[in-house]
């Protein structure tokens, strides 16, 4: 799968062909169970609506911009006491492109170009479709971009991978969770919260995970190497808490586990 990043702008057309485009007004108490099969994007540009999937609910509002794909049912209900009003693009994504945005933008002002596609389309002028199509292309590499670089979730994802990273270089030191936290900003609590997250383990455990798969190595490669020695070189605090730690991560000790292999 390629994504949007890898995309040639003018070879490869993320879009294998536009379906439909359209403004909506719904009333106070509207509901909408939606079952389409084709991916859309949807503006809101007045009002709130509330969608419900499977797995979320959330409330878009003016300027909110929500993807969802042909796979996804969901309920688009005004729950407001007001009319509410949203502009949706549907198009077929092409197979081997995989569309790097998120399901749901506050606040994005992509306004005007949902407005230009819907123009595009009732003209009805030559080529219309051919504009429509280099719109939707703006408009996603426009979101795509927005969720690399603007969202939250990213920017903290990125500071915890960075603290991995750093982790991988220097498995070798005696890293402390407080070097990790004065690094990203994050408490400890915070930091292994979105350790987990991201990596399924505690930053502590991490750690350990990265001197183990080490001193794997360094227990078969030349030269030959005491056990005093790499403990020494992954910056553990003494042989027996190394022998210990080890046996409880691989089930052998590690001259057993070097005989073995």
């Amino acid at each position: 799968m390629k994504s949007l990043e890898q995309v040639d702008f003018f070879k490869d057309n993320p879009i294998k062909s536009f379906v439909n485009t359209e403004y909506c007004k719904y009333k106070p108490g509207f509901t909408w169970d939606r079952d389409y099969p084709h991916d859309s994007l949807y503006i809101i540009s007045d009002g709130s609506l509330k969608f419900t999937l499977n797995d979320q609910e959330f409330v878009a509002e003016k300027n909110d911009v929500v993807y969802l794909s042909f796979r996804d049912k969901a309920t688009i209900a005004n729950t407001s006491n007001n009319f509410s009003a949203l502009y949706f693009v549907a198009f077929q994504p092409s197979e081997d492109i995989e569309l790097n945005i998120s399901m749901h933008y506050k606040d994005t002002n992509h306004l005007k170009i949902f407005k230009d596609i819907n123009d595009a389309y009732l003209s009805k002028a030559p080529l219309s479709n051919l504009k429509i199509a280099q719109l939707i292309i703006k408009l996603i590499y426009a979101l795509a971009s927005e969720n690399i670089y603007s969202s939250e979730e990213y920017q903290q994802h990125s500071k915890i991978h960075k603290a991995a990273r750093y982790i991988n270089v220097h498995y070798y030191k005696d890293i402390s969770i407080e070097d990790l936290c004065e690094m990203t900003g994050y408490s400890p609590a915070h930091l292994r919260r979105l350790f987990i997250k991201v990596f399924g383990t505690s930053p502590i455990n991490y750690i350990i995970d990265r001197k183990i798969e080490r001193a794997k190595e360094m227990l078969l490669e030349p030269p030959e190497k005491t056990i005093e020695e790499i403990t020494d070189m992954l910056g553990i605090c003494s042989p027996s808490y190394f022998c210990r730690m080890f046996k409880s991560r691989v089930g052998i000790s590690p001259m057993e586990y070097k005989k073995q292999n």
